[in-house]
C-alpha cells in the first residue's frame, strides 16, 4: 500500500475539518498543498439528510481540488454522493445555498454559482467538452473554446437531472426545469424548459 492508498484509505472513513472545510463519511477528499482555498463561513461536504439511507445506499462523495486552482466559498452545503473536481488552473466559487445528492460539478476553467442557489439532485455543471470533433477536411467546433466560465446568478433553483454545459449564464431569480439541457443563457426570472432549454415562461418568483 502506498502513501496515496494509505491517504485515501483514511479520507474515507474519517470525518474531520480543514480550512473551514467539513467533510463528512465516506468520502474522497484532497486539497493540493498549492491550491488557493478561501472559505468565508464553511463548505459542509458530503452531508447527509438521512444517515443510515446513504451508508446503505453507499453514497460517498469526493472532492478534488489541484495544483494552482481556486475554491472560494461562503456558505455551502454539498450532499451525499457529489463530485466536485477543481482541475489545475481553474477557479470554483460557491455562494450560498445547497447542491443535494449525486450532482457532479466539473470545473476546467471558471464556474461562479451565486447566494441563495438551490440545485437538486443529479444535476450536471461542466464548463468544458474536452475535446474538439473532427470529420474529413475540417474542425467542427474550431472556432469555439474547448472549455467556457459558467455564471449562476442568485437566487437560481436548478431542478433534478438538469445538465449545464461551458459558456452559460443564468441569471438571477431563474428556474430550470428537471431534465432540461442548458446550452445557452437564461434571462433573469425565466423559466426555462427542454433539451436544448428554451424560455416558456418569464416574470416568475420562487421561494
Amino acid at each position: 500500500m502506498n502513501i496515496t492508498d494509505k491517504v485515501l484509505r483514511f479520507l474515507c472513513t474519517k470525518h474531520f475539518t480543514r480550512k473551514g472545510i467539513r467533510v463528512y463519511k465516506p468520502c474522497m477528499y484532497y486539497v493540493h498543498p498549492k491550491a488557493n482555498v478561501k472559505i468565508d463561513n464553511y463548505l459542509n461536504f458530503n452531508r447527509q439528510w438521512d444517515r443510515k439511507m446513504i451508508w446503505k445506499n453507499k453514497l460517498s462523495g469526493s472532492l478534488f481540488v489541484c495544483e494552482k486552482a481556486r475554491l472560494e466559498v461562503d456558505a455551502f452545503d454539498v450532499y451525499a454522493g457529489s463530485r466536485i473536481n477543481v482541475n489545475a488552473g481553474a477557479e470554483l466559487v460557491l455562494g450560498s445555498g445547497y447542491m443535494n445528492h449525486d450532482c457532479v460539478i466539473d470545473c476546467f476553467s471558471s464556474i461562479r454559482i451565486g447566494q441563495n442557489v438551490v440545485i437538486s439532485e443529479r444535476v450536471v455543471i461542466r464548463d468544458s467538452d474536452n475535446h474538439f470533433i473532427t470529420w474529413r477536411g475540417g474542425n467542427c467546433n474550431e472556432d469555439k473554446p474547448m472549455s467556457a466560465p459558467i455564471v449562476i446568478g442568485d437566487h437560481v433553483w436548478i431542478g433534478m437531472n438538469v445538465i449545464v454545459l461551458k459558456g452559460v449564464t443564468i441569471d438571477e431569480g431563474a428556474v430550470v426545469s428537471a431534465g432540461s439541457v442548458v446550452t445557452k443563457d437564461v434571462p433573469p426570472h425565466s423559466l426555462v424548459a427542454g433539451v436544448p432549454a428554451k424560455v416558456v415562461k418569464t416574470d416568475v418568483e420562487w421561494n
